[in-house]
């Protein structure tokens, strides 16, 4: 190797190095990276050779083409700068293909290197970003979801996910001192996916861990598929049940509607709104209300009013605590709370589930607002209730311009006519797009956009089972399921966390495989 080369060659891998740590970390290091990186391939020539390269990795080109093709759209859209501005966010889909695919495959080490910082810059984002929201500043952030000070946490949750899996597979694939903080760290981000409530950081462990064991059964298994077929179907409607259950939970008490106690023990006069069927823990929360007695104790208990304290989350806060608990929502039951139990309500938290937060917490705030979406409620500041209206109002959009989209430049100024034109009950800041990328793609860029999404999606699964890459599965279950529930390419680091480790894991795998 010349001299010339050998250099081309270190920057390419510093550039990488960048991405990867840029990524969690910081944006600017992302951006230096990425626009270096793209530097010295331009400087090291020889695009004859590269181009014949590319040529040799067609499915890993598709977002290039699709990037092309998104373009091309904005000869039919009418916002030319927001549409320009969209395809700057969307340029890695240009850069990693076209840099990547057309670069010599690392030698294993380094491409290990690459992953090894990747791990770590995620692992030390995730350190950071706990102690400081739990040490230092959570009676500012009281929402543990933003227990992320660089960067969306849901794209890090995605990222947290992955560097676990990256962990995991080092501690049982390698020998030696290594195997110890291997498991440590996953541990550990394991552990932060669970504190963090991030429902797309818990699905898409499910999902990642599901496609890795069934890409083993089924590649160790030949002879015994139809059983495991069986037994996955199994398991998948085992979920679906308790999905199910959580957005209908079973009743813990059995309530007669012409029965219902209209005095409460101290002579208090009930509420009941019999129309109203959410719950709380397997109560529901608008039976049994009698205000003036709740408004009398709690001054009693805290010397402030609870009906005309400018706090307006406080009294239905306390009602689902109290619900959570099992009680009724008077001066017998708002006694019986502890000190803690009162902490706790002035804190925000409307049940213990939420006060001591993970999964259940998360899960308990998911089925809440499913339950207030099926009542009808405000959708504002309610994460599913919100999507739901998106992706009510992109199936709209696609069913009038089914084949052509509206174009890249026109997807906001569209969204927001069919809004004012159904009269969403989204306040303006809340009028989204469709947190879906399939419908964001054909949205924008019609049928054609969309198949070239999806044809993108399946080869590279394609080639991740041919090569039996385990990274190449791990990114793409994840980085495939957040497309369901997020514009996951919508933004600088959501398209740079899929299109680099993707082209990056796809060009070293077909020309030299890690396994």
């Amino acid at each position: 190797m010349s001299k010339r080369a050998f250099w081309h060659t270190r920057i390419y891998w510093i550039t990488l190095l960048g991405v990867v740590i840029g990524l969690p970390l910081n944006k600017i290091v992302l951006s230096l990276s990425g626009m270096l990186m793209a530097l010295n391939w331009l400087i090291e020539g020889d695009f004859q050779k590269k181009w014949i390269e590319i040529k040799q990795q067609k499915p890993g080109f598709l977002p290039a083409i699709l990037f092309i093709f998104l373009a091309f759209t904005l000869l039919y859209s009418e916002d030319v700068s927001y549409g320009m501005k969209d395809l700057r966010i969307k340029l890695p889909m240009l850069l990693f293909p076209v840099v990547i695919l057309s670069s010599k495959p690392l030698p294993k080490s380094l491409y290990r290197k690459v992953l090894f910082a990747f791990v770590v810059s995620v692992t030390a984002v995730t350190l950071i970003n706990f102690f400081y929201f739990h040490y230092f500043a959570f009676g500012k952030l009281g929402d543990v979801r933003l227990m992320s000070l660089f960067d969306s946490h849901i794209r890090l949750s995605l990222m947290v996910t992955a560097a676990s899996f990256l962990c995991l597979r080092t501690f049982f694939s390698t020998q030696g001192w290594i195997k110890i903080p291997a498991l440590i760290a996953a541990l550990w981000l394991i552990f932060y996916t669970h504190k963090s409530e991030v429902l797309t950081g818990y699905f898409s462990f499910i999902i990642a861990l599901m496609t890795l064991l069934i890409w083993f059964l089924f590649s160790r298994a030949k002879c015994h598929r139809l059983l495991l077929s069986a037994g996955l179907l199994f398991v998948v409607s085992l979920i679906c049940y308790i999905l199910y259950l959580s957005v209908y939970p079973i009743p813990k008490e059995k309530l007669e509607k012409s029965k219902l106690e209209k005095i409460t023990p101290l002579g208090g006069i009930y509420e009941h709104n019999i129309s109203s069927v959410i719950m709380e823990n397997g109560h529901y929360i608008h039976y049994y209300v009698c205000p003036k007695e709740l408004d009398s104790i709690w001054q009693l208990r805290t010397k402030e009013s609870l009906l005309s304290n400018p706090n307006t989350h406080l009294y239905p806060t306390l009602l689902r605590y109290m619900t959570a608990l099992g009680l009724r929502k008077d001066a017998i039951g708002l006694l019986s709370l502890s000190d803690i139990d009162m902490k706790n309500i002035r804190n925000g938290f409307p049940s213990p589930v939420y006060a001591k937060g993970g999964l259940n917490a998360r899960l308990a705030r998911i089925t809440i607002e499913i339950q207030k979406h099926l009542e009808g409620a405000d959708p504002n500041g309610s994460t599913i209730q919100q999507r739901f209206e998106y992706w009510k109002t992109g199936l709209g959009i696609i069913h009038e311009n089914f084949f052509m989209g509206v174009g890249i430049g026109d997807i906001q100024h569209v969204f927001n006519s069919y809004y004012a034109l159904n009269n969403s009950r989204l306040s303006p800041e809340n009028r989204l797009h469709t947190h879906q990328q399939f419908l964001t793609f054909w949205i924008g860029s019609g049928i054609v956009g969309f198949i070239l999404f999806v044809l993108y999606i399946v080869l590279t699964l394609r080639i991740a089972i041919k090569h039996k890459s385990y990274e190449l599965l791990v990114f793409w279950s994840i980085i495939t399921f957040s497309y369901f529930f997020e514009d996951t390419l919508e933004t600088q680091v959501g398209v740079t966390l899929a299109t680099f480790f993707i082209t990056f894991i796809l060009r070293q795998e077909q020309q030299n495989p890690s396994n």
